[in-house]
C-alpha cells in the first residue's frame, strides 16, 4: 500500500471586495470565506498569493492592479501582464503554485461550516494542514472566483465502498445501504447470512468515486478483503463491473472491466486491483459511478460455530491528490477508506441416544445406534468427516456418512445451516426396536439481516431454537452455536436362547401335545374296531 503524502489539494479562491460606488478599496476593508460541509479535526491554513484594488460596477468587478502578496513572489511588487496571462488557466496554477513563508491566516475547522475572516481583496491559497489529514481523507481541489463575502460548499473527496453478503433463503430488510443512498445492492444482499459448511458463499463489494474524480488525471482503485478462516476463496469467480445504473440493471447487464484489474490472494487477502481507472477504455466511468465487485469464497471446516460468527471485511485504496507532480506527471498518492464488514453464521446438532423406558434421573446412553442426515426434501446426504459437515450428496444406498453413538450416547454434526433436516436410524442398539420413520428436525436462528449492521454479533444472531417432529421450540446456546436433542429407542422383544429356561418349557409342552396327540389316535382305532 502506499504511503500517502499528507497535503491536501488545493482550494483557490479569489476574493474580491464590493465597492459602493467606489472604484478603490481601503486597506482595512476584509471580507469573509464560509467553507461549508467542513468537519472538526482538521486546521485551514490561508496564503496570500496576490493583492489589488477593487474596480468595476456591481457583478462585474476586477481586481486591478495585481501585486504579490505575502506568500508567493516579491510581496508589494506589481506583476507582469505577461504572467498574469500566463496563470489564466486557474486550474493548472492551483496545481503547480509553490507558497513561501508562513500562513497568512490558519483557522480551525468546525462541524458544518468553517468561516476564515479578514481577508483583503485578493488571490488567496486555502489548503488543510499537513498534519490535519489522516489516511482517510484526501486532496480537494476548488477554484472559485467569489465576489465578496461568499460561501462555498466543499465536494465529497474521496470514496467508499460498502460489502455485502448474500442471504439465500430468509427475507432481508430492504435494499438500500444507508451509507450509499438510493443505491440497490440486489436481492438477497445484506450484512448478515448462515450457511451450511461446504456452501459456496457469494460477496459483492460496491465502490464510489469522488465528486472530482475528473479534477484526476490518473486514479488507482484497489480493493483490500480479507477473508476470515472459515472462508476459502473460490479462484476464477471474481467479476468487476462498471454501474451507472444506481443498481437498477441485472449484473450481467453491466459493464465488465474485469480484465483492467489484477486479481490476487494470499493466505485469505483477497486484493482486486487497478493501477488507472482513467486507462480504462470505452468504460463509462464518471463520478457518479460505482465499481462492483461480485465473487464467491467457500465455507469450510475452519468455520467457527455459533455467536462469534466468520467476519469478512474490506476497505479501498484510493488516488488523493489530484494535483500533477511538479514534472506534470499525476501524483501517486493514496488514501484508505474505512472499513465495513459483514458475517456468516453456521450452527451444530448435537444428538443423544436413550432408552426410551427409562426416567431422566435414569437416563441411560445408548451406543452403537447409527443414523444419516438428510436434507429437507430427503434427496441428499450429509458427508461428515470428525463431527463437522463436508457436502451434501445425492441420496442412494451407500452413500454420505454413517453417524454413529458413542460410550456417552452422542454424536454431532457442525456446520449446519438454518433449517430443516432428518435424522434417519439405519441400525438401532444391540436389543432395541429400529425406529419407523426419519425424526425431523428444524433449526431455527434469528438472525437480524439487514443493511445497518452495527458490527457487533450479539445484534446480528439474536436467538437459536430446535424443533423436533414438530414439537415445542428448545432454546439452543447462542454463544457456541450448539443446539441439541434425545432420541429415544424402545427395547425390542428378545427370543429366549438355545439351553435356557425357555427352550425347556417349549420341550415340555412338545412333549405334551405329542403324548395328547397319540393317546387321542390310539382311542380313536379302538371305537373304530369295536
Amino acid at each position: 500500500m502506499k504511503k500517502m503524502r499528507k497535503l491536501l489539494a488545493v482550494l483557490l479562491t479569489f476574493v474580491m471586495v464590493m465597492g459602493l460606488g467606489v472604484t478603490a478599496l481601503a486597506d482595512e476593508v476584509t471580507y469573509t470565506l464560509t467553507i461549508k460541509n467542513t468537519k472538526t479535526g482538521h486546521t485551514y491554513e490561508v496564503y496570500q498569493i496576490f493583492t489589488g484594488d477593487i474596480s468595476g460596477v456591481e457583478d462585474h468587478y476586477v481586481l486591478a492592479n495585481v501585486k504579490y502578496g505575502k506568500n508567493y513572489g516579491t510581496e508589494g511588487e506589481l506583476v507582469p501582464e505577461e504572467e498574469l496571462k500566463a496563470i489564466k488557466d486557474a486550474d493548472t496554477f492551483a496545481q503547480t503554485v509553490v507558497v513561501t513563508g508562513e500562513a497568512f491566516k490558519t483557522v480551525p475547522s468546525a462541524d458544518g461550516n468553517t468561516e476564515i475572516k479578514g481577508l483583503p481583496a485578493g488571490y488567496y491559497l486555502v489548503k488543510e494542514s499537513t498534519e490535519s489529514i489522516t489516511g482517510h481523507d484526501a486532496y480537494t481541489k476548488h477554484i472559485l472566483q467569489v465576489v465578496g463575502d461568499t460561501t462555498i460548499k466543499v465536494k465529497s473527496a474521496v470514496p467508499i465502498v460498502i460489502k455485502k453478503v448474500k442471504e439465500d433463503d430468509k427475507n432481508v430488510g430492504g435494499n438500500t445501504d444507508p451509507n450509499l443512498s438510493g443505491y440497490d445492492v440486489g436481492d438477497g444482499y445484506n450484512d448478515v447470512a448462515d450457511y451450511d459448511i461446504g456452501e459456496s458463499v457469494p460477496f459483492k463489494l460496491i465502490g464510489t468515486l469522488p465528486d472530482r474524480y475528473d479534477d484526476y488525471k490518473a486514479y488507482t482503485y484497489i480493493f483490500h478483503d480479507t477473508l476470515s478462516d472459515g472462508l476459502d476463496f473460490i479462484e476464477g469467480s471474481v467479476k468487476v463491473y462498471v454501474d451507472n445504473s444506481n443498481g437498477e440493471s441485472d449484473i450481467d447487464e453491466l459493464k465488465d472491466i474485469t480484465a483492467s484489474f489484477t486479481i490476487d490472494e494470499t493466505n485469505g487477502k483477497l486484493t482486486i486491483a487497478c493501477d488507472d481507472l482513467k486507462a480504462i477504455e470505452n468504460s463509462t466511468i464518471v463520478s457518479t459511478s460505482k465499481i462492483v465487485v461480485t465473487y464467491d469464497a467457500l465455507l469450510t471446516e475452519k468455520a467457527v460455530i455459533g455467536l462469534d460468527g466468520n467476519e469478512n471485511e474490506v476497505y479501498l485504496e484510493f488516488s488523493n491528490n489530484p494535483n500533477l507532480n511538479g514534472d506534470g506527471t499525476p501524483n501517486d498518492s493514496t488514501g484508505n477508506t474505512e472499513k465495513d464488514k459483514v458475517i456468516v453464521f453456521t450452527y451444530e446438532l448435537d444428538v443423544t441416544k436413550i432408552d426410551a423406558e427409562l426416567k431422566e434421573e435414569n437416563e441411560v446412553p445408548l451406543e452403537g445406534a447409527e443414523f444419516i442426515l438428510l436434507n429437507e426434501k430427503q434427496d441428499k446426504v450429509a458427508v461428515v468427516e470428525n463431527g463437522k459437515l463436508v457436502k451434501w450428496v445425492e441420496y442412494k444406498e451407500g452413500a454420505g456418512s454413517t453417524l454413529v453413538s458413542g460410550a456417552d450416547g452422542k454424536f454431532i454434526i457442525a456446520g449446519l445451516d438454518d433449517g430443516t433436516y432428518y435424522l434417519k436410524e439405519t441400525k438401532a442398539p444391540t436389543g432395541y426396536n429400529l425406529l419407523a420413520d426419519p425424526i425431523k428436525v428444524a433449526i431455527s436462528a434469528t438472525t437480524t439481516n439487514i443493511q445497518s449492521w452495527d458490527g457487533v454479533a450479539a445484534n446480528a444472531l439474536t436467538a437459536l431454537t430446535i424443533k423436533v417432529d414438530d414439537g415445542e421450540a428448545v432454546n439452543g446456546a447462542l454463544d457456541t452455536g450448539i443446539v441439541a436433542t434425545k432420541v429415544k429407542n424402545n427395547a425390542g422383544t428378545v427370543l429366549p436362547e438355545t439351553g435356557g429356561i425357555g427352550t425347556t418349557i417349549f420341550y415340555i409342552v412338545g412333549a405334551i401335545l405329542v403324548i395328547g396327540a397319540a393317546v387321542i389316535l390310539i382311542t380313536r382305532r379302538r371305537m373304530d374296531a369295536k
